[in-house]
């Protein structure tokens, strides 16, 4: 009989740290990161638009460089629901970047499409919905500033004048 008491007030004591432990920003948050650090040219952004919007959504993707955090390129994905693309990091993202550096900060928003387009400058509303993988790593869900948010997209608008949809990122029939 104790024993089975201290196994119930070992877990109740237990629980709250278990419940802490869990990540509370949702894994299909608006704005994601992760960070490669020995890039591959095989290595590639998975994006997968989760349906939770309920139509369409727009993958904007930032490339940064991780030795002084310069914007490097940036692009954007049109998905339909349930629609994934992997997006070649070195052969599209960073197409135009020689040398390309070996270690990057990925960044990821996911926006509602503004007139049926997307573009990587000038977002529509941030929305949940977009799940996110650097190779089998899941990028992290995080908290965007809106200070972070004007700095990548006024950065992205100097690199990319006119919207780029990445080169692996069909059109998606509306």
């Amino acid at each position: 009989m104790s024993r089975h008491l201290l196994l119930a007030l070992g877990l109740a004591v237990s629980w709250p740290t278990l419940a802490a432990a869990q990540n509370p920003v949702t894994a299909d948050s608006p704005f994601q990161v992760s960070a490669t650090t020995s890039l591959k040219a095989k290595d590639a952004i998975v994006v997968l638009n989760t349906g939770t919007l309920g139509g369409p959504e727009c993958a904007s993707a930032y490339a940064f460089d991780a030795a002084d955090g310069r914007l490097l390129n940036c692009c954007s994905c049109l998905l339909v629901p349930n629609a994934l693309r992997s997006i070649p990091i070195a052969g599209d993202l960073l197409e135009n970047d020689k040398p390309r550096p070996k270690s990057v900060v990925l960044k990821l928003l996911a926006a509602a499409p503004v007139d049926g387009t997307c573009s990587a400058s000038a977002p529509g509303s941030l929305t949940a919905g977009l799940a996110a993988w650097d190779g089998e790593t899941p990028f992290t869900p995080a908290t965007l500033s809106a200070a972070e948010l004007a700095a990548m997209t006024a950065q992205c608008g100097f690199a990319q004048p006119s919207a780029r949809s990445c080169n692996a990122c069909l059109p998606a029939p509306m």
